[in-house]
């Protein structure tokens, strides 16, 4: 569960006493979960990889 406070905006995911870290208030709401990252797919790298090594080639045949 992630918590958001009301008065300077400062997201987190636990508030010790009930009170924001970063300027102290007790205005704080909790929020909706935070997303978790998902891992990349190794074929979106080699692809991205790929890619760029045709623009290179692509590029010196266009001025050489």
């Amino acid at each position: 569960m992630s918590y958001q406070c009301q008065e300077c905006a400062y997201k987190g995911r636990s508030f010790t006493g009930g009170v924001c870290p970063a300027c102290g208030s007790y205005k704080v709401k909790s929020g909706r979960p935070i997303k978790q990252t998902e891992a990349r797919k190794p074929y979106r790298l080699a692809l991205s990889i790929a890619l760029w090594i045709y623009l290179a080639y692509a590029l010196a045949n266009k001025l050489l």
